[in-house]
């Protein structure tokens, strides 16, 4: 593994891109403390854009999301003018027969 300083990265962000394309990890040091890494990607773990196994990850994290129940416990019936009626009724103690 690399280490360089942050300002050394900043001038050679490059170099730091490419060896990171070649499986290169980089250490950067700033002010003599270790801060961060730069590691590379494995190719594996994530789809290339527009390809169908991308669509199927996305597909599937939609369904997921879809499967979630909401913990609110606002009932969807009533409009939003009347759930700030509500509201400002029970703030300011107005009757709202």
């Amino acid at each position: 593994m690399n280490t360089i300083t942050s300002k050394e990265l900043r001038f050679s962000l490059n170099e730091v891109v490419q060896g990171a394309l070649r499986g290169e990890e980089t250490q950067v040091t700033y002010r003599s403390k270790p801060a961060f890494r730069i590691v590379p990607i494995k190719a594996g773990n994530i789809p290339r854009a527009g390809s169908g196994e991308a669509m199927r990850q996305f597909v599937e994290l939609v369904r997921n999301a879809q499967n979630i129940t909401p913990t609110s416990e606002v009932d969807n019936a009533k409009s939003w003018k009347r759930l700030t009626a509500e509201h400002y009724a029970t703030k300011y103690g107005i009757d709202l027969k």
